[in-house]
C-alpha cells in the first residue's frame, strides 16, 4: 500500500525538488519535512494546501481519495422507480 509520504516523495523527485526546497515552501525545517515523507509527521491543512499549489497536484492524489463513479439513471429507469414509489405511497396512504 502506498502511503501519503511515498506519494509525496515520488512527486517531489519527479519535479526535481529537494526536501529543503519543499520544506521552505510549507514553513517546515528539513528534518521535519523528512518525517512527513516517512509518514512520522502530518501536515496541517494550510501546509497541505501550499504544498499542492506549489507542486501543482491534487490533494486527492496525495491523500489517496478515490472518487466513486456516480450512477446515472436513464429516463426509463427513473419512470420505473417513480411508478414503484407511487404504488408504495398509494398503499401507505390507504
Amino acid at each position: 500500500m502506498e502511503t501519503f509520504g511515498k506519494r509525496l516523495r515520488e512527486v517531489r523527485k519527479e519535479k526535481k525538488y529537494t526536501q529543503k526546497e519543499i520544506a521552505n515552501v510549507i514553513s517546515l525545517q528539513r528534518p521535519n519535512y523528512s518525517k512527513v515523507e516517512n509518514d512520522h509527521q502530518k501536515l496541517n491543512t494550510e501546509q497541505l494546501k501550499e504544498l499542492c499549489e506549489f507542486l501543482d497536484i491534487s490533494s486527492d492524489y496525495l491523500l489517496d481519495i478515490k472518487r466513486k463513479e456516480k450512477t446515472i439513471l436513464v429516463e426509463d429507469e427513473k419512470v420505473e422507480i417513480y411508478k414503484a414509489l407511487k404504488k408504495v405511497q398509494d398503499i401507505v396512504m390507504k
